[in-house]
């Protein structure tokens, strides 16, 4: 970095907030874009890119909005914890799963 820049900027010029560190919760993010785009964004292969379109753009979102120093994102490894399901029988059993659909890795 320059000497006597101020610090790391950001797009648009804007500087960073010095020791601001943002924790987002990657899973629930994800979820949410795969709903909220429409499953007609793909990939030029035809391979159904919505998930990760909206998650990108939601982080970029976040970053532009906040001017974090750091971002953090953080992935459940299991998305159907077996305490939950031992806790409450019905825990997403209302969910059916899509024959051709891809999923996560887990």
């Amino acid at each position: 970095m320059p000497r006597g820049s101020g610090g790391p900027t950001r797009a648009g010029g804007k500087r960073a907030r010095a020791g601001l560190t943002l924790l987002v919760d990657a899973s629930s993010l994800i979820y949410r874009a795969f709903f909220a785009v429409p499953d007609t964004v793909r990939a030029p292969d035809g391979t159904q890119v919505n998930a990760a379109h909206g998650f990108l753009e939601m982080l970029s979102n976040l970053a532009v909005s906040y001017r974090p120093q750091f971002m953090v994102a953080a992935l459940d490894d299991d998305w159907r914890p077996q305490w939950r399901v031992d806790l409450i029988d019905s825990y997403k059993t209302h969910r059916v799963a899509a024959a051709d659909a891809e999923e996560l890795p887990s």
